[in-house]
């Protein structure tokens, strides 16, 4: 019966709250089940319940009479539950992809930035060296600068590989 009823819980979507309630009584019986039972537990007329058990099985296909009684369908469920978990699946697959499009477009704004001013700033440097018209004190001080400049732009990118080269923990059984 719990197989039944999880089975039945992925259909029960478009279904009025009166008739899950009856399905999920009837899931209580088992794979078939006794309209006339299903009406006792629901306080309803027999005629009520096969009625409705009647509409059920032709816009569902979750039920079906079968030699006096209803029974589940469970291969029309399961076909159903199969391909909504793959419609759910490529859903999860879009929803990642497009988290790590966002993650890349951030790491990439923050590379810029990071590696942006000091590239200016060895640009800069670098102009005012190739002009000649800075005295050689000022060139070896610009100079300092740009290697000042190198070293911190080596250090993101070593940072940047370092995290790129992270594991994840993997669990191993201890003997």
């Amino acid at each position: 019966p719990a197989d039944i009823r999880a089975l039945m819980a992925v259909r029960l979507a478009g279904i009025a709250d009166e008739d899950r309630e009856l399905l999920d009584v009837a899931a209580v019986q088992g794979h078939a089940f006794d309209a006339g039972l299903v009406a006792a537990v629901l306080e309803e007329k027999r005629v009520l319940v096969l009625r409705r058990l009647a509409v059920l099985e032709r816009r569902t296909g979750m039920v079906r009479a079968q030699g006096g009684r209803y029974v589940f369908d469970q291969r029309q469920l399961q076909e159903t539950i199969r391909s909504e978990a793959a419609a759910r699946l490529a859903t999860l697959d879009q929803l990642r992809h497009a988290d790590r499009l966002k993650t890349v477009g951030r790491l990439a704004a923050g590379l810029a930035h990071e590696l942006g001013t000091p590239l200016n700033v060895v640009s800069g440097r670098a102009s005012l060296i190739a002009s000649g018209k800075l005295p050689p004190d000022e060139v070896r001080s610009s100079a300092n600068t740009i290697k000042l400049e190198a070293d911190r732009i080596t250090g993101i990118v070593r940072q940047l590989l370092d995290f790129a080269r992270r594991r994840t923990p993997q669990r191993t059984q201890v003997p």
